[in-house]
């Protein structure tokens, strides 16, 4: 355990481009340590599917700015990056530093091997090594970090091979999807590279969307099908609140095996993460009677239940959060135990089980019979041209999204900009947003609920929201005038019909003035006559896919 990790807290940092910065303070660090939250990183986190170079792509805007952050604090000049095996080349650090005008002198390559002797020792063998030094230099390197024997052993025959050439470095700078085992090997590591080093200024390491932990040496997990030293999850570590609230306005996520599973695997051997994430799966389904779900849930969590505002605050490191912010999110946790709770009693155990089959034939029919293209925020087969791109919205889109929807409604039916930002904070991954040349030009977007038919009052109050429904709103089409005519609010139609079926939902609804039915038509929509929304004090009609 790390010392005084007790003490420690996330700061905020920075918000900027859709990325949100966290510093860890109060554990008397060596090093700086930084968690960086962005909707695709969380996306890539919360959904094995993304596979291939989507995996590389996830990771682009995240490192991009923060290598913008650290060099306008003047931590980073010239840089030389040093590529450990091939999950190095998972990380876009040669490409964040071209956007961000860093200079890369030299790319470094190493590859180990673990090698096991007669008693089942296991030691690491450099096995391919081509150096080339930068003095006083930033070494960067992209790695995932789980026990860190790899890196340790890497990092030391780097170092050593500086010292042989009289030279050193200045810093390391290092990006990671990891755990809390890395901190106490880079603060070890910090404290021997120093002895030889006195000025050497330390690691600066970024988490992706937070510090995991792994599940210890013969522990399984609740489910017994976890692997110790290896698989991810949150208990123990620090998890960024944007991908806290993400992950708990869906079901499956938090249950995943693993945070990122085999990251190697997952973007070469694609056929190989799939049956990994299959296999697990269907061990969920194969236990799902003998699982205890209830320790299952606090197991994901991180603590035991109930819980208290204080301890939670507490358990989650977020003393230095804004009070409101933390606060909503004690409550929307709160909210989301109380419907998972209600799972694991009674006849519901079929429905757990239920949805593990649906998570297995999701994968296998989106994954074993998809073929190459440009997939959406929803996973959907999305044709694009290269300028654009689609995306569920984070709180940093507000100003955009009000913007277009003042721009395309009259402002007796226009939501505000105050409901738009309790829409997005409840169910963000409910609006897909279509960009063009990085500006917004569409989105749709709507709630969740078990309620069959749309009412005025789901429009203002986002807390009807179920992330569990049946029914799939639609609240808003969007596109601004300039930009009509292309398609574009169809592409977003489809995209929320596909995550739609993916989730398991019974349909779509929506209401629309006479003059656009239609058009809906076409989607498969079906009138259902004169709606009872009087919303803008003009006549709706109400209009359901059934899927």
């Amino acid at each position: 355990m790390i010392e005084n990790w007790n003490d420690v807290h996330i700061v905020p940092e920075f918000c900027d481009q859709g990325v949100d910065c966290y510093r860890l303070e109060g554990g008397s660090f060596l090093n700086e340590y930084y968690i960086v939250s962005e909707a695709e990183t969380r996306k890539l986190m919360n959904h094995p599917e993304v596979v291939g170079y989507e995996v590389y792509a996830s990771l682009v805007t995240a490192t991009s700015q923060m290598m913008y952050y650290l060099k306008e604090q003047k931590k980073i000049t010239s840089a030389n990056i040093l590529s450990i095996l091939r999950g190095a080349l998972n990380y876009p650090l040669e490409e964040s530093c071209y956007k961000e005008h860093i200079r890369v002198h030299d790319i470094s390559f190493m590859s180990s091997e673990r090698v096991f002797g007669e008693n089942d020792e296991m030691s690491l063998d450099i096995k391919y090594c081509k150096l080339t030094m930068v003095p006083n230099s930033t070494l960067m390197i992209g790695d995932i970090i789980a026990s860190g024997e790899t890196l340790v052993q890497c990092l030391r025959y780097v170092t050593d091979y500086y010292r042989r050439q009289g030279a050193k470095l200045r810093n390391i700078l290092l990006f990671t999807i990891g755990g809390t085992q890395g901190i106490e090997i880079l603060e070890k590591l910090t404290k021997e590279i120093r002895t030889y080093w006195p000025d050497f200024e330390g690691f600066i390491t970024v988490y992706y969307e937070g510090v995991f932990s792994c599940y210890e040496e013969g522990d399984k997990g609740v489910s017994g099908i976890n692997r110790a030293l290896i698989d991810f999850y949150w208990k123990g570590g620090i998890v960024a609140p944007e991908f806290r609230r993400e992950t708990l306005s869906m079901c499956s996520p938090l249950f995943e095996k693993c945070i990122i599973y085999d990251g190697g695997a997952r973007r070469y051997e694609i056929h190989e993460h799939v049956e990994e994430v299959l296999e697990f799966w269907e061990g969920i389904r194969e236990r799902a009677d003998q699982i205890n779900f209830p320790k299952l849930l606090e197991e994901k969590l991180g603590y035991e239940l109930p819980i208290s505002y204080e301890d939670w605050i507490a358990a989650n490191h977020y003393g230095l959060i804004r009070p409101e912010d933390a606060r909503w999110l004690y409550r929307q946790e709160q909210g989301y135990v109380e419907s998972m709770n209600g799972e694991g009693t009674g006849g519901a155990e079929n429905r757990r089980v239920h949805r593990c089959v649906e998570k297995i034939h999701f994968v296998k029919k989106s994954w074993l019979h998809a073929v190459p293209s440009t997939r959406s925020a929803c996973g959907m087969e999305i044709f694009m041209e290269p300028n654009q791109n689609i995306r569920t919205a984070t709180s940093s889109d507000l100003d955009c999204v009000a913007a277009v929807e003042a721009e395309c409604f009259p402002a007796a039916e226009a939501a505000s900009k105050e409901e738009f930002a309790e829409r997005i904070a409840a169910y963000g991954n409910h609006f897909w947003l279509l960009f063009e040349n990085g500006k917004l030009v569409s989105f749709v977007d709507g709630m969740v609920t078990d309620t069959p038919d749309l009412a005025d009052e789901m429009y203002e109050n986002a807390a009807l929201h179920d992330e569990n429904g049946a029914w799939q709103m639609i609240f808003g089409v969007n596109t601004i005038p300039e930009c009509r005519k292309k398609g574009y609010a169809g592409q977003l139609i489809r995209c929320a019909i596909e995550q739609a079926k993916k989730e398991g939902r019974k349909g779509l609804v929506l209401t629309c003035k006479d003059k656009l039915l239609h058009y809906y038509e076409d989607f498969g929509f079906v009138n259902e006559g004169v709606s009872k929304s009087v919303h803008g004090n003009v006549v709706w009609y109400q209009m359901r896919l059934m899927l």
